[in-house]
């Protein structure tokens, strides 16, 4: 199985993963190898460089996936690639639909995570590329342009909730 959790900086990905592990190790006794992938960034690289880095990054990561029969989740490891490729890398990350062509051999089910631009905001670590609410906003459109255009097909868009009916919507999702 490999499950990919997709959202912006501060959404609660990391949560979520956790408290699925957790629930799917303690009812079914199964295990994930969690990736967490993020696109290199760098001023010092030409932008079709950077790309073509990117790329083979994206591509080895599929690579990897299909050769082991494991479980696997990936932490922002697909979409995000395509959002921050465009806003933050300056190149178009569009290669991310020929990977999900080429690459994705196995069933995959994508989950994206939502929530107010205000609210991730408020709790923001440091780590986020931005603390700007209206290109947090772009970041969200830009997050539900590429889930609507994505060939995976078994994928759910989660906004705003509590915690606990977040993780219940997952499991539901995952074990229908």
């Amino acid at each position: 199985m490999i499950i990919i959790f997709e959202g912006i900086d501060n959404v609660g990905k990391d949560t979520q993963i956790k408290l699925f592990q957790k629930y799917m190790f303690d009812k079914y006794m199964m295990n994930f190898h969690q990736l967490h992938y993020s696109g290199f960034s760098s001023d010092k690289i030409e932008k079709n460089e950077l790309l073509d880095m990117n790329y083979k990054l994206y591509s080895e990561m599929f690579d990897l996936i299909n050769k082991h029969d494991y479980n696997f989740i990936l932490n922002r490891s697909h979409l995000g690639e395509y959002v921050y490729g465009n806003m933050y890398r300056g190149y178009d990350p569009s290669y991310i639909f020929d990977l999900e062509k080429t690459r994705m051999i196995k069933e995959i089910k994508l989950i994206l995570l939502l929530d107010s631009s205000e609210s991730v905001i408020s709790r923001d670590d440091g780590h986020s590329f931005t603390t700007n609410i209206e290109v947090k906003k772009k970041e969200i459109e830009l997050f539900k342009e590429v889930f609507n255009r994505t060939l995976i097909k078994d994928k759910i868009l989660i906004e705003k909730n509590t915690i606990q009916n977040i993780q219940e919507q997952i499991r539901t999702f995952i074990e229908r």
